[in-house]
């Protein structure tokens, strides 16, 4: 429907906004749709930067601090979880390290391939195609772009598939050995398909946010459902962008706190003390990257609303000097 509204608007040559109709659209709307999106955009990104940086440059002094004598003890750590927690559950262990035979990176390719997001696959199809290695390391980014990257043993939920390192591990392993714990068999609210599925609301609440205006009814008259719905939206669109993503971020602490546990029974106090370091700047990040979300969402709302007022100002301004015929109203 938004979208049907928007295509109207651009048919019209010009409609005037009318200080005493607030609910007349012109076709300002798209612009001021755009500015504002780019503005939630720009506002988000911004904001996480020096978040990542900080981030990334704590667990690379962590890796290093570790050192390999305590690297080595908690690959054998979460390894012997796995075999005594999960795999008797239903979750296949794939070691991975550079003794891997052939039939390993196939089995282990094909885990991380039931994953791959539609960019993936089309990335993927291009490296079968043309025999590039590198397309296929792009499509695993793409799809697992922080696992892949940061992490040294990585869960992946659809497969029912942990990666773990042959030799050496870093504290992340705790972190997916915890997520994949998750499932079986005290399984926490959040991983309920509603609550998995709501995150994925943040997109279409901010397009309703930036794309539509504040209606009001007219004298003697009420506003329609839809219209209300509209308004609750966009006047609630940073908060409802971060209450949707709220599941998700439980999720994470969760996995944080029985990382921390798994650490304090299993590992010494030199590998918990890191292990606990590093789940409180993942908690650290993950809470304020959904902070950062609601602010970018109510921002491109706000601003929005500015690039079309100013907008339809000129409009009022330019109808009134011209002649009453010429002038379009909706």
């Amino acid at each position: 429907m938004i979208l049907q509204q928007m295509a109207a608007s651009v048919s019209l040559p010009k409609t005037v906004a009318n200080d005493n109709n607030p609910n007349v659209k012109t076709k300002n709307s798209i612009g001021g749709g755009f500015v504002g999106y780019l503005t939630a955009g720009i506002v988000s990104s911004e904001l996480k930067k020096p978040i990542d940086y900080f981030v990334a440059k704590g667990k690379t002094n962590i890796r290093e601090d570790l050192g390999k004598e305590n690297q080595a003890k908690i690959a054998n750590i979460v390894d012997e979880l796995a075999s005594q927690k999960l795999v008797r559950k239903g979750i296949k262990v794939l070691k991975y390290g550079q003794e891997e035979s052939l039939t390993q990176k196939q089995e282990i390719f094909e885990a991380l391939k039931s994953g791959f997001n539609p960019i993936s696959k089309f990335l993927n199809k291009l490296a079968v195609k043309y025999n590039q290695p590198i397309l296929s390391q792009l499509a695993i980014y793409t799809t697992y772009f922080d696992s892949a990257l940061n992490a040294s043993a990585m869960y992946l939920h659809k497969p029912k598939v942990l990666l773990l390192p042959n030799k050496f591990a870093g504290v992340d392993a705790f972190s997916a050995v915890a997520e994949a714990s998750k499932f079986f068999p005290q399984a926490y609210v959040q991983q309920a398909p509603f609550f998995k599925g709501v995150r994925f609301l943040t997109l279409p609440i901010a397009i309703i946010g930036v794309c539509s205006r504040n209606k009001t009814a007219s004298q003697g008259e009420q506003l329609s459902k839809k219209d209300k719905f509209t308004n609750f939206i966009r006047q609630n669109a940073g908060k409802l962008s971060m209450l949707v993503a709220l599941p998700m971020l439980l999720g994470q602490l969760q996995t944080s706190v029985w990382s921390v546990r798994m650490a304090k029974k299993y590992a010494n106090k030199e590998i918990y003390s890191w292990v606990t370091v590093n789940e409180g700047v993942n908690a650290v990040k993950n809470t304020l990257s959904l902070l950062i979300t609601g602010a970018a969402v109510y921002s491109g709302v706000k601003v929005k609303d500015w690039f079309q007022n100013q907008k339809d100002k000129k409009a009022i301004r330019l109808a009134n000097t011209l002649p009453a015929e010429k002038t379009i109203t909706k």
